[in-house]
């Protein structure tokens, strides 16, 4: 879509024969400037906007996604979104989403939009993520697809969606430092973020997140290993120590942090060390055989 300047935008809200004349992604985006500035769209424009029906494919999914984002980047997002879903650009930017079949579903999209200025974030994947939860997964991702989102954003905001129901079931303490391994901290702090602002926004009791902040913070700050770059030992060490490959250092780094996830005192060189040359080959085979395989859903031990 060939950018419009504010001075045609303004010209084409008022002037509905200007607004004819528009590309269909340019009117497009009049309408939706409209409902953003002037909290709806002009009435004779949107009447244009359905006559005009039969060009609506030629809009692109870059280009719808440009409107949604737009959205969600507005200091308070909240009523913009309200009228983006009640006039039908919501379901037309995003048409693989739509129609919401469960349910709950329901309940959690109207909530998000009805509620959505509670999120707690300005960071526009996090906030992206947030409006994608009511979805259904696939269709999300096939939405980030056809709008050519990066592959490391796709990856970020699916493994959050994934990996969501998982994560309110952390309900004890050895849950939860599978979880900080398998996923790592960072993750950990954006999942809680992200659980708390759906439970912020929705407010049922079903979306609640685990109480775990601080007992995760305490053991960060304690120094306890969850990831490889945690333990006290280095991958040169590990080989000159004897592994043979680069699975064999991945299997014996996993099996370091199984051992000091049950003692997170022992991780510490000299015990490390005399623990990779306990491991019998057979073990170090296992643990890299068991690396290699697909992971599976739930996504917990």
């Amino acid at each position: 879509m060939e950018k419009m300047s504010d001075k045609n935008i303004k010209k084409a809200m008022i002037d509905t024969g200007y607004f004819a004349t528009l590309p269909p992604a340019n009117k497009m985006d009049v309408l939706i400037e409209d409902i953003i500035i002037n909290g709806d769209a002009k009435k004779k424009n949107f009447e244009r906007w359905f006559e005009d029906k039969e060009q609506w494919d030629e809009i692109s999914m870059e280009d719808r996604m440009d409107e949604v984002l737009k959205i969600l980047q507005l200091a308070k997002p909240g009523k913009a979104l309200q009228v983006f879903q009640k006039t039908g650009f919501m379901a037309f930017c995003m048409p693989k989403c739509f129609p919401i079949k469960k349910l709950m579903d329901k309940k959690s999209f109207y909530a998000v939009i009805d509620h959505f200025d509670n999120c707690g974030s300005d960071d526009l994947v996090f906030r992206f993520n947030v409006l994608m939860f009511a979805f259904d997964p696939r269709a999300t991702r096939e939405t980030m697809e056809d709008a050519n989102f990066d592959p490391d954003t796709i990856k970020w905001v699916m493994q959050t969606i994934d990996n969501y129901m998982d994560y309110l079931q952390v309900k004890h303490l050895n849950q939860l430092k599978h979880f900080l391994k398998g996923w790592g901290k960072d993750f950990y702090y954006y999942m809680d973020d992200y659980a708390q602002a759906i439970f912020d926004i929705t407010r049922f009791n079903e979306y609640r997140r685990p109480d775990s902040r601080r007992a995760v913070t305490q053991m960060i700050k304690r120094g306890d290993p969850f990831e490889p770059g945690d333990l006290d030992i280095t991958r040169q060490e590990l080989i000159d120590a004897g592994a043979e490959s680069e699975e064999e250092v991945d299997a014996l780094i996993d099996l370091l942090l199984e051992h000091c996830l049950k003692k997170p005192t022992d991780n510490i060189n000299p015990i490390l060390m005399k623990l990779v040359k306990k491991y019998p080959q057979s073990k170090i085979d296992k643990q890299a055989k068991k690396l290699n395989l697909p992971p599976k859903r739930p996504l917990f031990w």
